[in-house]
């Protein structure tokens, strides 16, 4: 056995269990994955037991996972004596993914401190780094590691490809230039939620030779359009995220405009407007995805002057949701435009009714019948809508649709009765959950179907 993941049954273990998995498992094992676990039980896996030679002597064993190559936590908190430990027992880690969400501010001792980050350096082989603090239901940082820890490890692990830092509310531009600058073989920068960081971090950018592909800048709010101009000059760029940089305008999307490779942008809650949106669409960005939610100043001339570019012969995922001033008429210039919309998001888009609806029921492409290529839609909260909207859901209409979000409020319990039924392939969330990243609880219709699986109309489609 090479990998062993418990990412779903990680909680229902006890600290007894955690401690028979080394002497079960060969020294063989080169991925293992736990889900959510306490970090004092995650320290059994380094209390394994002695054998004896002798009634005089007694030798440790071979330490079973001692060859990993990948070691994934989700844990209650990071401490310095579990950063002790991996480093110490686990040489030859390639990837290290440490998330934690505590459920109040946690003790000094019982906390990451700088000291922690320092003991990484030890990892010399390691490609792949995720050090991130969760704020979903207690807002903690690491408020105790600094940016002394990120430049010694900066110093040490030189193979670094990748690496995702998140909560880390005392690191300031310092840091973020020693890693931008240090790993010459460095391809994906992720930064959520660091209050210090600004723009210096990317000055004199084109001075630097850059192999970013990826680049996230999440919630760092002190980011604005320098740094993206900046950005600009990463010419391999294939992935941008600056969500929440309320800093960053329409004079940031004029830089983005240049780069030729982006496939991926997110510019939710972004203080951008219709003039940003029509330089984008102007521009020769191959855009596939593209998040403009919570955009407060985008309207409906917005996304016609974005579409009515070359993006509408890339785009096919678009995130609209939470603009208060669109209405059917964006989904209309989608539509009209020609883009081959694949997955499309419009919850809390209160003048969305029921001719956008109609509309994309109505639209075809050639070999994809009434819907086209729609997969995925999202309409919570869209109260606009009213039970018109859902005779459009039944066959023949949407044959590739796999999940709907939608409200209760807009439909009765017997229409998604029917509805579940008649489509059995199609996930309808209907309690506002994000539409990737459901429980099965949630989901209305909970049949187990994949992805990929065709009813009888859409193989007809296909081969004919």
């Amino acid at each position: 056995m090479q990998t062993l993941s418990l990412k779903d049954h990680a909680s229902s273990l006890d600290y007894h269990a955690y401690a028979a998995i080394p002497q079960f498992v060969s020294s063989s094992l080169r991925v293992l994955e736990l889900g959510y676990v306490l970090e004092m039980n995650v320290k059994q896996l380094f209390t394994f037991p002695f054998e004896h030679n002798s009634v005089e002597e007694m030798q440790p064993k071979a330490f079973p996972l001692q060859n990993l190559q990948k070691l994934s936590l989700d844990l209650d908190r990071l401490t310095d004596s579990l950063m002790l430990l991996i480093s110490q027992n686990m040489p030859h880690l390639l990837d290290l993914e440490l998330q934690d969400q505590p459920s109040e501010e946690p003790l000094l001792a019982f906390d990451l401190t700088t000291t922690g980050i320092q003991h990484l350096g030890a990892l010399s082989n390691l490609q792949r780094l995720v050090l991130v603090r969760n704020q979903d239901y207690y807002s903690s940082t690491f408020k105790r590691v600094e940016d002394l820890g990120f430049l010694l490890l900066a110093e040490r692990c030189r193979k670094l490809e990748m690496i995702r830092m998140g909560g880390f509310s005392r690191i300031s531009d310092a840091t973020c230039r020693q890693i931008l600058h240090s790993f010459p073989k460095l391809q994906t920068f992720e930064l959520l939620k660091s209050p210090r960081v600004t723009d210096l971090t990317f000055r004199d950018f084109s001075a630097v030779p850059i192999t970013l592909v990826s680049i996230t800048l999440a919630s760092c709010r002190l980011i604005s359009d320098f740094a993206v101009r900046e950005l600009s000059y990463c010419k391999n760029l294939e992935s941008l995220n600056l969500k929440g940089c309320k800093c960053v305008g329409d004079g940031g999307l004029i830089a983005i405009t240049g780069l030729s490779k982006l496939k991926t942008l997110n510019l939710s809650g972004l203080d951008i407007s219709d003039e940003g949106l029509i330089t984008l669409g102007k521009g020769q960005t191959p855009l596939v995805s593209l998040s403009l939610r919570g955009c407060q100043r985008v309207s409906d001339a917005g996304i016609a002057g974005l579409v009515g570019g070359s993006i509408s012969h890339t785009l096919e995922c678009i995130d609209l949701s939470n603009v208060s001033s669109l209405t059917d008429r964006a989904v209309l210039e989608l539509i009209h435009s020609g883009v081959q919309i694949v997955d499309l998001r419009l919850r809390d888009c209160v003048g969305i009714g029921d001719s956008s609806v109609i509309a994309l029921a109505s639209m075809t492409f050639k070999g994809c019948g009434f819907g086209g290529t729609l997969r995925l839609l999202d309409l919570w909260n869209c109260k606009g809508l009213t039970l018109l909207s859902f005779g459009w859901f039944k066959k023949p209409y949407f044959p590739r649709l796999r999940w709907l979000g939608l409200g209760w409020n807009s439909v009765s319990k017997s229409v998604l009765d029917s509805l579940s039924q008649g489509r059995p392939y199609l996930r309808i969330l209907d309690h506002g959950h994000e539409l990737d990243g459901y429980a099965a609880e949630e989901v209305y219709n909970c049949r187990p179907p994949f992805y990929e699986e065709e009813d009888e109309l859409e193989r007809w489609l296909r081969v004919g």
